[in-house]
């Protein structure tokens, strides 16, 4: 048998077929029957392995694939068949065939790839055709003959039969099986690039296929095959730069800009968890701020996506509600959601309900987490008690010295409470802290006092960067980008220097936002990538919210709400460094 370039896909059957071959409605049960059968003509034929390390590596390989795929339900059952070609194939009823030559040749990475090919054939319903099970239920009774008397001649050929016969699908479902198993792999954690990887392995392996051996190996071509991966890789990478289009947008305020890019990422990447929680930070940013509410919540956001506009306040937050629940879905424990959920609760007066939510996601943080703390204290304060409000508010700012969402809710408190001179120094404090600006101004105003910010230093810029500067001056210091993207009506813009590892965000044709990673090398007060994390308070004083999730494996955030500065930590050092318009 000629290797099958791990893109044909086999039918088969057990025992009985006589009603398999008359009908034109096969059942999933006969689906099962036919994918057993073949399973059990290719053991009988190359043997099986057996090794508990080959078979854990191959099934849990499969596990990521289906867990990534449309269909998590299937059950599948993974064989590890022993033959030297260089072959992997899906059948019928949820039956995986890998030979040992794949399991050889291919890595991990490429290995995933070659499956999710695979599976994507029994998702897309590809071997599903009257005449293709007709075919091959007819051949598979020739098959239980041959078995049947041991004559391997007549069983070798009537899977070449087979096998021939499921070759014709034609290119154009070879290219879609190919660029699903693609979006499998990278949604199972993988590069894309590993699908190119295996391709160019293969070739290379199989080298040209005869010409006697075309009709069962009825593909395209190797080389147009790479093309179309690379080609599906470079429109996977842009839909999953959304996400970080839509983290700079929300980011800069920008929120219904950040709705648009989540929503598009997530219609290729539907099983983000990060996804659907930003998602629903961009809805419940813009429900908040129509609610005219007292309160200031703390709307967490997960930085990093995982392997993600409209009409009125309400509107929205039945779409953050929407999207949480989705995320939730996929991971019972994703604290931003249930910290949103809880916010949420809270202005829907479901008071008992919003302190489940944020004791949830309290219990679920390494220690004291101030953003929580923040809105368990809104609750209390909202349950009528005070005191209880603002021992949560304090210890806020105990876990997070400078906490500006703390203070900000400590100066309604006083408010409320009738200290308007405490209230006055509170919003005095935060009148330079970015978003809080205009809600300590107006605060400050209601309450006589005067409501002008303290004279700051210099403007900040990264490297010769500044927010403010026009389209022609960013083309000036860093050439022409490599990436255009923005809103539909060109108003907000979003530009990417994919080898300078930079990107700017503009709005009305100012610079409103730039971010800058490995390998740029610019610097904010010294501070530059891949310099020691801990160097940023040693140049810029605390931080005033310094956060991390343990829970998911990720490092430190140092944010300068009063600046409109962030960091980013990756292994100890300066990862990401994003400036934004305060």
């Amino acid at each position: 048998m000629v290797p099958l370039l791990f893109l044909g896909f086999a039918a088969s059957a057990q025992n009985a077929f006589a009603d398999l071959v008359s009908t034109h409605a096969l059942t999933a049960s006969d689906d099962y029957r036919i994918g057993a059968s073949y399973v059990e003509l290719s053991g009988w034929l190359y043997g099986k392995i057996d090794d508990p390390a080959i078979v854990r590596r191959v099934e849990g390989v499969t596990r990521r694939v289906l867990a990534a795929s449309d269909r998590p339900d299937l059950v599948v059952n993974v064989i590890v068949s022993d033959s030297p070609e260089i072959n992997a194939s899906a059948y019928p009823g949820g039956f995986l065939v890998v030979n040992r030559g794949a399991v050889e040749l291919f890595d991990d990475e490429e290995l995933t790839f070659v499956l999710a090919h695979e599976i994507s054939h029994v998702l897309l319903r590809h071997y599903a055709t009257t005449e293709n099970l007709r075919m091959a239920t007819e051949t598979l009774s020739v098959a239980e003959t041959a078995m049947n008397a041991a004559d391997r001649g007549q069983a070798e050929a009537a899977a070449m039969e087979i096998e021939r016969m499921m070759a014709r699908y034609g290119r154009q479902l070879e290219f879609e099986a190919d660029l699903y198993g693609q979006l499998y792999t990278v949604r199972a954690g993988v590069p894309a690039a590993a699908a190119e990887r295996a391709m160019k392995k293969l070739h290379e392996a199989v080298g040209p296929i005869p010409e006697e051996m075309k009709d069962i190996a009825n593909h395209p071509s190797f080389e147009d095959r790479i093309a179309e991966l690379g080609r599906g890789r470079a429109a996977m990478e842009t839909t999953h730069r959304k996400f970080d289009v839509g983290l700079s947008a929300l980011s800069a305020g920008l929120d219904e800009m950040a709705v648009e890019a989540f929503q598009e990422f997530l219609t290729l990447f539907p099983k983000s968890v990060a996804g659907w929680s930003n998602l629903a930070a961009a809805h419940l940013e813009q429900g908040l701020a129509e609610a005219n509410d007292t309160w200031v919540d703390r709307v967490p956001v997960r930085i990093r996506n995982d392997v993600t506009l409209r009409a009125g306040g309400s509107i929205h937050m039945d779409r953050a509600r929407d999207a949480c629940s989705k995320a939730l879905a996929i991971d019972p424990n994703a604290p931003e959601c249930l910290v949103m959920l809880g916010v949420m609760a809270r202005h829907a007066e479901r008071l008992d309900e919003a302190r489940t939510f944020l004791t949830r996601a309290d219990a679920l943080s390494s220690g004291a987490d101030a953003a929580v703390l923040v809105d368990l204290g809104i609750v209390e304060a909202a349950s009528g008690d005070a005191a209880a409000a603002k021992k949560r508010f304090d210890a806020a700012l105990a876990a997070d010295p400078g906490n500006p969402h703390a203070r900000a809710n400590l100066a309604v408190l006083a408010e409320q409470g009738g200290d308007a001179k405490a209230a006055a120094a509170l919003w005095k404090a935060l009148l330079t802290e970015g978003r809080m600006t205009d809600r300590a101004r107006a605060a400050l105003t209601r309450l006589g006092a005067p409501a002008e910010a303290p004279v700051s230093g210099d403007a900040l810029a990264l490297g010769s960067l500044a927010l403010g500067m026009d389209p022609k001056a960013v083309r000036g210091v860093l050439g022409n980008p490599s990436v255009e993207d923005g809103d539909d009506i060109g108003l907000n813009v979003y530009w990417l220097w994919t080898d300078k590892g930079v990107s700017a965000l503009f709005s009305a044709d100012a610079v409103v936002g730039l971010e800058c990673w490995t390998p740029c090398d610019l610097a904010v007060k010294g501070v530059s990538v891949g310099k020691p994390f801990d160097a940023v308070q040693g140049a810029l004083g605390a931080p005033s919210d310094l956060v991390s999730d343990p829970l998911y494996g990720l490092d430190r955030t140092a944010y300068y709400d009063r600046l409109g500065l962030t960091f980013y930590e990756q292994s100890g050092k300066v990862g990401r460094i994003a400036l934004w318009e305060r």
